[in-house]
């Protein structure tokens, strides 16, 4: 696989990007801020390392877990979970990384196979 050229890490990309922008547009909902820009920035950087070194297949579980955390953060930290708006912006980014970081793990060891 070329370096660079994988889609689903381009979209992993975007999704953490919206994350970490995302406190922008929810004027500083209480606990929101910290963890919408922490995991964001986890899975930027994360992204920007499959992206660079798509044969490094441990990058894609990793945001694996990143997109779990940042699903289940307004549960676990309990501090946003009564802003729906917030709320659904963590699940559905945490959503995407998962689902996307996920097929990429699985393309790239089809493609280390072959």
């Amino acid at each position: 696989m070329k370096a660079w050229s994988r889609w689903q890490d381009w979209a992993i990309l975007a999704a953490g990007l919206y994350g970490i922008l995302s406190p922008l547009w929810f004027d500083g909902e209480r606990g929101a801020t910290g963890t919408l820009l922490t995991f964001g920035i986890l899975i930027v950087g994360t992204a920007v390392v499959a992206l660079a070194r798509p044969a490094m297949v441990w990058a894609e579980w990793v945001n694996t877990v990143w997109g779990t955390l940042m699903l289940t953060a307004p549960w676990a930290y309990g501090t946003y979970d009564d802003n729906w708006d917030v709320t659904l912006t963590s699940a559905i980014v945490g959503l995407v990384t998962m689902a996307l970081s996920l097929h990429a793990a699985n393309t790239g060891k089809a493609a280390q196979r072959s």
